[in-house]
């Protein structure tokens, strides 16, 4: 536990000041994050097709490549065929180099989809309001998509540690006890509140203090109808949060490995410390794109 803390305690120190600033200091920590996230899974799959061992260095390259290529391009229309480019490029490689074709490529749209896609969609969150993405980095303190992140980060967040702790105290009816034994209902329930209820201050928070905007559509409505559709997207957030922390427990326990890796002393690999939050940004990217902020 005092090795997670302190890690934890470390994590922030450095990752803050990057989220602030945005831009490329962040940028970089993405490329970082999605490239090591996709060895992480390709990794786990090559335990059981050997085949893998070479792509699983070679893959993640797609994963950092696409969210490189996103961010340089302003997220313009040309994204979807970016996405699709590197399905295609991943699903050739596994063709070329493996033998069990349709396994392998089948490990291969997953691991893509889940740090290509989904893990960058979190990311670019943080990049969607930038005026210029080659700006100075002072231009991107503060902006929407800090904002934007952050309100996932905290729903993310609280849900996770009130589910833990009130799972601890409280917990007497598993979940999913094949996929997570640890997990139970009252936590999960907790989390989702706490999660939810912690996601709408903040929003709230922000955008009548801080200078935060929020969704366009919603803040043109009447205070009532703006605090229920707030609190039913946190809502569904909270709930993918635990979806996702459930889903890398089931590849996981699939593949009979603990942590996707050791990155992370206490918390694992990227993959383990951001699953809920892969989730939950992809979500958000996709609620942005919907009704725009």
């Amino acid at each position: 536990m005092l090795k997670r803390i302190i890690t934890g305690i470390v994590l922030g120190l450095v990752l803050i000041p990057l989220l602030v600033l945005g831009s490329w200091p962040f940028l970089l920590v993405g490329l970082f994050l999605t490239f090591v996230g996709g060895y992480e899974v390709l990794k786990m799959f090559s335990l059981k097709n050997k085949d893998l061992e070479f792509l699983k260095f070679l893959l993640p390259l797609t994963n950092a490549a696409t969210l490189f290529v996103a961010y340089v391009s302003g997220l313009s229309q040309f994204l979807l065929f970016i996405i699709c480019f590197f399905i295609l490029l991943n699903i050739l490689m596994a063709y070329l180099y493996c033998e069990n074709k349709k396994l392998a490529g089948k490990q291969v749209i997953i691991s893509y989809f889940y740090t290509g896609i989904l893990l960058n969609s979190a990311i670019l969150v943080r990049f969607m309001f930038a005026t210029n993405l080659f700006s100075n980095i002072r231009e991107s303190i503060f902006d929407t998509g800090f904002y934007m992140l952050v309100y996932g980060v905290i729903i993310a967040t609280v849900t996770d540690m009130a589910a833990y702790f009130f799972g601890i105290k409280f917990g007497k009816h598993k979940m999913c006890p094949t996929i997570s034994p640890k997990k139970s209902w009252e936590g999960a329930i907790s989390g989702t509140i706490i999660g939810t209820v912690s996601g709408c201050g903040f929003y709230f928070l922000a955008t009548n203090l801080l200078g935060f905007s929020g969704f366009a559509v919603i803040s043109e409505l009447l205070l009532g109808y703006q605090i229920l559709i707030i609190f039913l997207i946190s809502l569904v957030l909270s709930i993918l949060g635990q979806c996702g922390d459930l889903y890398a427990s089931k590849l996981k326990r699939g593949y009979g490995i603990k942590d996707y890796g050791n990155i992370f002393p206490g918390h694992g690999g990227v993959m383990d410390r951001f699953d809920s939050l892969t989730f939950v940004g992809a979500f958000i990217f996709l609620m942005i794109v919907l009704l725009g902020a």
